[in-house]
């Protein structure tokens, strides 16, 4: 019975000394969960992954990866970007077969549960290209072919549509047939709660007027600025009828080939976009709210901006 006692206040005496550790595992336990909770409203985070595309858009629980950049940085920039405990992304998108924007994608595919890839149906060239289709077939992903007049719900609160390249026929044959892999570029317009946004790939200008022509519908808070800012792209007709707030431009620290051109800044700026470029601003985070939009770099805000008028 004495034993019985004895064991029953050590018992105690070892809860009340280590009640406070497991309070403070407690308090870390929700840090961490709070911290890595997704955004409750939607997201796009144009990564900082040198010179190449990295765009990842978020819904809740639900991520689309459209491109993955030259390299395997794309899988540290996924990991601040995403809570820490998802492992899957929902859908991923090749814009066009050049490496600055499929390479980091086979390093996302060995690290991801990948469900879905959305291409425009142009293969590459070389080793790596083909290392590219291994992992998607290895990964056991879902690959569609997409083109003009596609669309999808993505999440509960998003709708994309595939502005470019043209639906099947002997114009979008034509488009795959090219030498110019940037012609092929797919282009996808993005609705949701708060606003709107363009996402260009590498889309020429030659990609622009067509779209121009087409009547479809441009106009968007958000544009991700086409070939990294290239002087051959973002011409002013095509960005008179974007009219974006904002403006990312995807490129690299002191990139050969001049990348974004002071034209296309100038263009952007004198439409009224705030503009942003990863090469100086780090990762851009493109918040989608009822209120409108926020974009933020490094932690740091710029003002809202209320849906346009249609």
């Amino acid at each position: 019975m004495a034993l019985a006692s004895q064991k029953g206040k050590n018992l105690i005496r070892l809860l009340l000394r280590s009640w406070p550790v497991a309070l403070l595992l407690v308090c870390l336990a929700v840090i961490i969960f709070r911290a890595s909770r997704p955004d409750s409203n939607v997201t796009i985070d144009v990564l900082d992954i040198g010179q190449g595309d990295a765009i990842l858009v978020q819904d809740g629980f639900t991520q689309m990866l459209i491109d993955g950049g030259p390299d395997a940085s794309v899988l540290g920039q996924l990991g601040d970007a995403m809570p820490f405990f998802d492992h899957t992304i929902e859908v991923m998108v090749l814009t066009h077969p050049h490496a600055d924007h499929y390479a980091g994608l086979i390093a996302v595919l060995a690290r991801y549960r990948v469900k879905q890839v959305l291409v425009a149906s142009r293969h590459g060239d070389g080793r790596e290209y083909d290392n590219f289709e291994k992992a998607v077939i290895d990964e056991g992903a879902k690959l569609s072919e997409v083109g003009a007049g596609d669309s999808f719900l993505f999440g509960a609160r998003t709708n994309f549509k595939v502005l470019w390249p043209p639906e099947a026929g002997v114009e979008r044959t034509k488009i795959l047939a090219m030498d110019d892999r940037n012609m092929s570029s797919v282009v996808l317009r993005m609705d949701t709660v708060g606003g709107a946004a363009l996402l260009t790939g590498d889309a020429t200008p030659e990609v622009e007027r067509a779209l121009v022509a087409s009547g479809v519908d441009l106009r968007a808070d958000f544009l991700k600025v086409a070939h990294h800012g290239s002087r051959y792209s973002s011409t002013l007709p095509f960005l008179q009828k974007v009219r974006p707030s904002y403006a990312a431009i995807s490129v690299g620290v002191g990139n050969s080939y001049g990348h974004p051109a002071w034209m296309v800044i100038r263009r952007l700026e004198s439409l009224g976009a705030g503009v942003f470029r990863t090469d100086q601003d780090g990762a851009v985070r493109v918040k989608f709210s009822p209120d409108g939009i926020e974009v933020s770099k490094k932690g740091k805000k710029a003002a809202p901006v209320k849906r346009f008028n249609k």
